[in-house]
């Protein structure tokens, strides 16, 4: 069943992601937030719905109380696009915003008094070239060169693919950290759970990367991605057992060897303004950020 026209709105299947993906990347913004695994994992805990509007998919959802859309797929009368998405959240909820809204689409709205802009830094994406993140160079990243480096030498490690058997391994030990973490306590850290928990029971049906390190029979860190366009992959999941120094440098370092080499860039999301992320994330020095914009209505 195809995603139905405006004024009907429903959440998206699983069958209509091709669709919302062949969107996605002729539209090439490049985003986290259109993955399918975003899109798909995310599906409940955001609440997202899907419609078109001038032929345009367009995708709302709510977030901490807050409705919003995602920017239109598609390049058929998109400022009147944008003003019904705006029009359809105030009639049903009251309100909403624009989120997620690229550096390109500022132009659209920057000299309209309607509308006030704020830029997004929690959720920018963090993009960097692949082949830094494989070969590591030059003195800013020997601390990661040295701890991989470690890892290799001090564990008798194995990486495996993703089978059902590793799969469930990779569930068992995401559940170890959101105990260690008390995830469930924390509302943002709780949807971050089930979504990895959702990504990895459908891992197949949604044609992900993912690798994962074998210590002593048992999995102690993984990696899921997808491809994001022909040039860009995008990593949505990496966990691993900190009992094992240098394993977090070492699960990004083989993944991405194993996985991703054929792909220029590696999306590997946002911070979500967590300092400790943030400054995880920047150690690595990106090589650009794909930015991303609040518009709302006056």
């Amino acid at each position: 069943m195809a995603i139905p026209d405006y004024p009907a709105v429903r959440a998206p299947s699983i069958e209509d992601l091709a669709e919302i993906e062949t969107a996605a990347r002729q539209t090439a913004y490049g985003l986290s937030e259109f993955s399918t695994g975003f899109i798909f994992g995310y599906l409940e805990s955001l609440e997202l719905e899907a419609s078109k509007i001038n032929g345009n998919i367009c995708i709302f959802g709510r977030y901490l109380k807050k409705h919003f859309f995602l920017p239109p797929l598609g390049s058929n009368k998109i400022n009147e696009t944008v003003n019904t998405c705006f029009k359809h959240l105030k009639e049903k909820y009251g309100g909403g915003r624009f989120v997620a809204a690229p550096k390109e689409f500022l132009r659209r709205f920057q000299d309209n008094p309607r509308y006030e802009i704020e830029s997004d830094r929690n959720n920018f994406d963090y993009t960097y070239l692949t082949k830094d993140l494989i070969d590591l160079p030059g003195s800013k990243y020997q601390a990661k060169r040295n701890l991989v480096a470690q890892f290799k030498r001090n564990y008798d490690y194995r990486l495996v693919e993703m089978d059902k058997r590793v799969l469930f391994a990779c569930m068992q030990l995401q559940e170890k950290w959101c105990n260690i973490k008390s995830c469930l306590m924390d509302e943002s850290m709780s949807m971050e759970s089930r979504f990895v928990f959702k990504i990895l029971s459908n891992y197949h049906k949604l044609k992900l990367l993912g690798a994962a390190i074998i210590i002593n029979d048992e999995v102690e860190a993984f990696a899921v991605g997808e491809a994001l366009d022909d040039s860009t992959a995008v990593i949505h999941i990496e966990k691993a057992n900190t009992h094992f120094r240098g394993i977090y440098q070492a699960i990004n370092n083989f993944f991405c060897s194993e996985k991703l080499k054929s792909f220029k860039f590696v999306n590997r999301e946002q911070d979500m303004g967590d300092d400790g992320l943030r400054k995880a994330k920047m150690s690595y020095y990106p090589h650009h950020f794909a930015e991303k914009y609040i518009i709302s209505q006056k």
